[in-house]
C-alpha cells in the first residue's frame, strides 16, 4: 500500500526532520575533507500521490536548503510495489498506477543512466511536480539541457527494461522489506519510529 493517509505530511516534516540532523552531524573527520556525511535513499513509485507529494516538496525543500546537497549523498529509486516477470532476455513491468507509471519510471532510470545524479535528481523533482510525469518528460528536459530525443529513445527502447531491473534489485534487497511508498533509508535503516512518532504528533 501507499503512503500513510491522514499523518502523511505529519511523517514527512519528521522525514525532513531527520535527514536534515543526519546532514548537520558529521564526524569532524569527514566535514573537514568536505565529504557527503548522510546517505539516503528514497524508494517511490512515479504516479503514487504519495511519492509525488513528499518528492515534489519535502523532500525538494530539503535538497535546496543550504549547504544540503553538498552534505547529503542522496539517491533515488523509482520502483515502489512493481512487479517484474521475466520474458526472454527482458523484462515486463506490471505498475500498481498504470502503464504510465511504468513508463515514467522506465523515463527515470534512463535519465539517471545517461546523466549525473544531481541533474537526475532535479529532472525527477520537475517530473513528479507534474500531474502526469511521463507527459512532463520533455518540459523537464528542456530546462534542465537534457536531450529528450535521447530520453525517448532510450525509456521507449530495449534498454529500459534493463535499467528498472537494476531498481528492482535494489528495492527488492531492502530488510526490511518495502511496504509502502515512499520509503525511506537514511545510512542504511529505515525504521518505524519516525512513522509511528508522526502519526502520533
Amino acid at each position: 500500500h501507499y503512503g500513510r493517509g491522514p499523518h502523511f505530511h505529519q511523517m514527512g516534516r519528521a522525514v525532513a526532520l531527520e535527514l536534515v540532523l543526519a546532514a548537520a552531524a558529521p564526524a569532524a573527520s569527514t566535514a573537514a575533507h568536505g565529504a557527503k556525511t548522510a546517505d539516503a535513499r528514497v524508494y517511490f513509485a512515479a504516479r503514487c500521490p504519495y511519492s509525488q507529494a513528499f518528492i515534489s516538496g519535502v523532500l525538494s525543500d530539503v535538497w535546496h536548503g543550504e549547504g544540503m546537497s553538498a552534505r547529503l549523498n542522496l539517491e533515488l529509486v523509482p520502483y515502489g510495489n512493481t512487479t517484474e516477470s521475466p520474458m526472454g532476455k527482458t523484462w515486463y513491468y506490471t505498475c500498481p498506477h498504470g502503464f504510465d507509471e511504468c513508463d515514467a519510471q522506465a523515463l527515470q532510470a534512463c535519465a539517471f543512466n545517461m546523466t549525473s545524479t544531481a541533474v537526475a535528481i532535479e529532472y525527477t523533482f520537475c517530473l513528479e511536480a507534474a500531474d502526469n510525469p511521463i507527459q512532463a518528460g520533455q518540459v523537464c528536459a528542456t530546462q534542465l539541457g537534457l536531450s529528450w530525443a535521447t530520453l525517448q529513445l532510450c525509456y521507449q527502447g530495449s534498454q529500459a527494461p534493463l535499467l528498472v531491473h537494476e531498481m528492482a534489485v535494489r528495492t527488492g534487497a531492502l530488510n526490511p522489506p518495502l511496504r509502502y511508498a515512499p520509503w525511506l533509508t537514511v545510512n542504511g535503516v529505515h525504521t518505524e519510529a519516525l512513522q509511528l512518532q508522526a502519526q502520533n504528533d
